[in-house]
């Protein structure tokens, strides 16, 4: 319907991508990639999964051994410690200019995704459970994602 600008997710499943959803903000990366810590360089995770069940451990980059370096592949996933992708820079970035945040299916406890709805004027919680911004929020609806998402939807198409 033309509504929704962009999607942010921590999920790392890679199921808005396949749902076809556009302009995706996967602020804690994904299981789909890997990438070399040398070399930046992607491929796929399963790739990297081969590597492991081969026997290759560390997981070495085939574009850096073959000039003779040791790059290691990892998940394109945040873990603890690390630094957080471009991609939540550019997800507050969509954030400040939306005219409204829907979170859905967020405890909004997880720092520093739980700061977005700060950023925007105006945001809608769609969770089961009450969350600390609650009492900021627009609209709360305390409900399964799916039932409220449907009852949106039937209300939108009138």
């Amino acid at each position: 319907m033309g509504l929704i600008s962009a999607v942010i997710t921590q999920n790392i499943d890679g199921l808005h991508r396949k749902a076809g959803s556009k302009n995706i903000f996967e602020i804690h990366g994904n299981l789909e990639e890997a990438y070399c810590m040398k070399c930046r360089r992607k491929t796929t995770f399963d790739e990297l999964v081969k590597k492991l069940s081969g026997g290759n451990i560390p997981p070495e980059c085939d574009f850096c051994s073959q000039r003779g370096r040791k790059g290691i592949l990892r998940p394109n996933l945040v873990l603890f410690g690390d630094i957080l992708p471009p991609s939540f820079t550019q997800a507050a970035k969509e954030v400040r200019r939306s005219n409204l945040l829907i979170v859905i299916g967020s405890s909004l406890e997880v720092y520093p995704a739980n700061r977005l709805p700060a950023n925007c004027s105006k945001f809608v919680i769609i969770n089961r459970e009450e969350t600390s911004y609650d009492s900021l929020a627009e609209i709360i609806w305390h409900e399964n994602a799916g039932k409220a998402l449907e009852e949106i939807l039937k209300e939108l198409r009138g």
